[in-house]
């Protein structure tokens, strides 16, 4: 049986990725990425996140939330690239993530326009800065 590929998990959802697994990760980002989302320790059981992932996830988001973003990075290269090594079709993967076939080839060839998380870098203290 063939394992699958590692995929390297890009540093502003691995605290999601601790509390929901891989496969959670991808269904919560494809569900809230893209928006502002409050993590409360004690959130109510109607709650879209408490539905959406189980209240005991919700309640661990809570309590990571101070490691996570108020705004829910989209991160659809990771998306595609795990997509892809679970074994679903270029259709498929676009499909589910709501863009074109050729976006899906793009993000799995590395030849795309860099998202805005990735174009932000920390500052370098021996960089003088500009503005």
């Amino acid at each position: 049986m063939s394992q699958m590929p590692i995929i390297k998990t890009p540093v502003q959802i691995a605290p999601f990725v601790e509390v929901l697994g891989v496969d959670g990760t991808v269904d919560f980002l494809l569900a809230f990425g893209g928006a502002e989302l409050a993590f409360s320790k004690s959130p109510r059981e109607t709650s879209k996140l408490s539905q959406h992932v189980g209240h005991d996830k919700a309640k661990q988001l809570g309590v990571a939330a101070a490691r996570l973003p108020t705004r829910i990075p989209l991160q659809k290269r990771w998306i595609a690239q795990v997509l892809d090594a679970q074994g679903l079709s270029r259709a498929d993967i676009a499909r589910r993530m709501r863009v074109q076939d050729k976006t899906v080839r793009r993000y799995l060839k590395g030849e795309y326009a860099p998202t805005s998380e990735e174009r932000q870098r920390p500052f370098d203290d021996r960089q003088p800065r500009l503005i």
